[in-house]
């Protein structure tokens, strides 16, 4: 008799969970839902903010309001009266180089290159044109505003890393951002089209 109830408490036990977990799948299902019915209005209100938050912030720059504020920062991490040694341990300085390094362009290039070149292989070709799109028409953006802002680079460390183009906007975050948000969206919608029932290639196209 024990045992029987014991049996009868577990299976209780267990029906509950499985039914926790399907209304908590079918919240899941109908937030991601709701996330994505509501997706491309967030991004019409949030581009116009973006494009603002930028033209404000190059107002700024081209009447010279930031440079005091560039100046503090760039001293900040150097020891004071010696702005040639920044501070911090060699191993510290190593590791921030080694992390701007993912923002270079010969890396950046690379990634481009080696995700360019994969796709077209594989006959990705509508994923492919939307990279060269992305990335390449980022560059294009990123150069003509700096050709229009022409804002040179800060002198006040010496031997600081030589850099040949001017300093706004910042090609390290728009071209890393361009390239690496255009690939996690091409990865994003790879998984779904994996996802999708009865769909085990992934889709011809992408």
């Amino acid at each position: 008799m024990d045992f029987a109830f014991s049996v009868s408490g577990a299976e209780i036990t267990m029906g509950a969970n499985m039914s926790l977990m399907a209304e908590a799948r079918a919240v899941s299902i109908a937030v991601r839902a709701r996330v994505e019915e509501i997706g491309p209005l967030w991004l019409l209100l949030l581009a116009p903010a973006l494009v603002l938050g930028f033209g404000t912030l190059a107002e700024e720059v081209s009447e010279g309001d930031t440079t005091d504020f560039d100046r503090y920062v760039l001293l900040l991490f150097h020891v004071p009266h010696d702005p040639s040694r920044p501070i911090g341990p060699a191993w510290l300085q190593e590791a921030a180089r080694d992390v701007t390094s993912f923002g270079s362009v010969s890396w950046l290039g690379f990634i481009f290159l080696a995700v360019v070149g994969f796709l077209w292989l594989s006959r990705k070709r509508d994923a492919c044109l939307l990279m060269l799109a992305a990335v390449g028409g980022g560059q294009l953006i990123s150069t003509l505003l700096k050709i229009w802002f022409e804002r040179p680079r800060p002198d006040l460390i010496p031997n600081a890393p030589q850099v040949f183009t001017a300093s706004f906007p910042s090609g390290h975050a728009m071209l890393s951002a361009v390239t690496y948000l255009t690939l996690g969206a091409l990865l994003t919608h790879r998984l779904r089209l994996i996802k999708q029932p009865g769909n085990s290639q992934g889709g011809r196209s992408w």
